[in-house]
Order: structure tokens, then C-alpha cells, then sequence
């Protein structure tokens, strides 16, 4: 009988992330955006595992796909998307391309991390149906074997993978740059997040064409020596979180630009910011006063339906 293997897929925050040019030329990166992100897990996450089966097994049973009963939205619902267009299943082909060979394999996924919003939760996913479906089959992959599969699924992907943290523990936050290839560990930071989800996605084509044209850049700048201190410290600064994609997700999103000033007018001035592309927005804040102000927003933004979650960094 097989085993089944288990694992939780952490959401991630960008804490700060900036954006260079695109990559001109006709090579196969063309178009392509070097990044350097502050990325930092928080206490939200997904379950899955993943189970040897018969080859038999027709594609479309071998995934089970769905929102946990207690997602913070849409929940126990089916996913809103075709399987095939899901990262888990894309990661399980990657996976198998690898290797030369089909992989049969069960996946069950329960997911609570919202999708589309800059959390990070489809390349998480990836990342857990990559190393679970590896430890169904026997695979003898290395950790070098595993980032460069990642790779081929989502910049993102790789972030995830951190072989010293367990399947169960969430990624050590890292400094990531390059095309998402580098990655440099840092330590874990403690801080109370609000997120601030608002009731449409930012496309992240979009935002990055919108970018291309306009290159509006945060004017706060990427402080890796200042991050490098706080993640020293464990004590995050608000002054040290940036986007880059900002400017570009109003302008795709205009809508995002009220939520923002209404979530200022709670939170304080220059508190609220963006993870990824959007269009999820979190603050910063002390455990003293996150109730007030977790309530408050819930208030101001009603009009707005947006959703307010509590959470961590882990």
C-alpha cells in the first residue's frame, strides 16, 4: 500500500519588492524582469498530499482540487479555474518531463490562501506538489535538481522550496533577486499583519505592461541594508516595505487607489502596502493595536468588499 504524504503551503508577503526594466533582446528571457523582494511567509496556508497511484488512473481523477471548508473566502467550493491552468498541475508535469517518465500520482489540495492576490499561494502549491510527488515516487532529486525544475513552473516557486525548514514549517524569508534564482536566507521576523483583500485581482500581465510603459518606481527605494538589520533584529519596519508595482496596479486598477486612501485614513499615513502585483494590500501593526484597527477597517471598507484577515509573519 502507498503512502501519503502530507504538507501545509504557507502564503508568502512581499515586504518589499523592486522591479527592474524589462530584458530587451530576442533571447528565451526576453521581456523578463529582474526583481529584488523582501519575502516573508505568513501564518496562512494551504493543505496537501500526494499519494503513488495505478497509471490507469484517468488525468482528470488524479486531482482533487478544491477550497477548505474554512478558507477565508469561497469556502468548500470548487477551484474558479480548470485544472489544467492550475500550478500544481503544471508543476506535476514539469515534474515529469524531468524525469522522462509519468508520475501517476493522487493529489488532494484544501486551499484557504485567497488566489491571484500577490500571496504567493499557487506557486506554493507547486512547490509542496513538487517535493510530495517526488517523495511518492522514490525520486533521488537534489535541492539544485528541484530549484531548476521550479523554475520552469514559476519565479516564485523556488522561494518555497527550503529543504531545512520541513514539509510542515513555512519558509524561511529571503532576500530574492535576480529572475527569482537567487535566493539568500535571512532570519524570521515576528509582526502582525492585516490583509486587506480587496473583491477583484490585479492582472500581473497588466501591471507589468503598465510598468513597462510608465516605470513609476516607489520612491522609498529597496534597503537591503536596512532589511538585512531588521531581519537581524526580528523587528520589521514599515519604512523598509516597498513596491514597485504600486503605481502601475491603480492604473489597471483604479479602484485600488480609494481602498488604499480609505485603509490610510484608519491605519495612519504611508502605512498600507502591496504584496506582489496585487491586489492584496496588508499594514503592519502591534499586537496592542491590531484588534482596533483590524475592526475599523472592517468598517470603512464594507462599502468596498474588502475582506480583513489577521495574521503573522511565521
Amino acid at each position: 500500500m502507498s503512502t501519503t504524504h502530507r504538507a501545509r503551503a504557507y502564503a508568502k508577503v512581499n515586504l518589499a519588492l523592486a522591479v527592474g526594466p524589462p530584458v530587451t533582446g530576442h533571447g528565451p528571457k526576453a521581456g523578463w524582469h529582474r526583481i529584488a523582494s523582501w519575502m516573508h511567509a505568513i501564518d496562512l496556508s494551504d493543505d496537501i498530499e500526494a499519494e503513488q497511484i495505478a497509471g490507469d488512473v484517468p488525468p482528470a481523477d488524479r486531482f482533487d482540487l478544491r477550497w477548505a471548508d474554512d478558507a477565508p473566502l469561497n469556502a468548500g467550493e470548487p477551484l474558479g479555474w480548470p485544472i489544467e491552468k492550475d500550478l500544481v498541475f503544471k508543476a506535476v508535469q514539469a515534474l515529469e518531463q524531468a524525469v522522462g517518465r509519468a508520475l501517476p500520482t493522487k493529489i488532494n489540495l484544501r486551499k484557504r490562501i485567497p488566489g491571484g492576490g500577490g500571496l504567493g499561494g499557487g506557486s506554493a502549491n507547486a512547490a509542496a506538489a513538487l517535493t510530495l510527488t517526488a517523495k511518492a515516487h522514490a525520486l533521488s532529486l537534489t535541492d539544485r535538481e528541484l530549484a531548476d525544475i521550479a523554475a520552469t513552473v514559476g519565479s516564485d516557486v523556488a522561494y518555497f522550496l527550503d529543504a531545512e525548514s520541513g514539509a510542515d514549517s513555512p519558509p524561511r524569508p529571503a532576500i530574492v533577486e535576480g529572475f527569482g534564482d537567487r535566493i539568500t536566507r535571512l532570519e524570521r521576523c515576528e509582526a502582525v499583519l492585516l490583509l486587506i483583500l480587496p473583491p477583484f485581482g490585479c492582472a500581473t500581465g497588466a501591471v507589468y505592461k503598465d510598468y513597462d510603459e510608465h516605470m513609476r518606481r516607489d520612491k522609498r527605494g529597496f534597503d537591503r541594508k536596512g532589511i538585512e538589520e531588521a531581519s537581524a533584529t526580528g523587528a520589521p519596519e514599515a519604512d523598509l516595505c516597498m513596491n514597485d508595482l504600486t503605481h502601475a496596479a491603480i492604473r489597471v486598477e483604479p479602484r485600488l487607489a480609494g481602498i488604499i486612501e480609505r485603509a490610510e485614513a484608519v491605519a495612519g499615513a504611508d502605512r498600507v502596502r502591496m504584496s506582489g502585483s496585487g491586489s492584496t494590500l496588508f499594514v503592519l501593526v502591534s499586537a496592542s493595536e491590531a484588534g482596533t484597527i483590524e475592526q475599523e477597517l472592517a468598517r470603512v471598507l464594507h462599502g468596498d468588499g474588502a475582506t480583513i484577515i489577521r495574521t503573522r509573519l511565521v
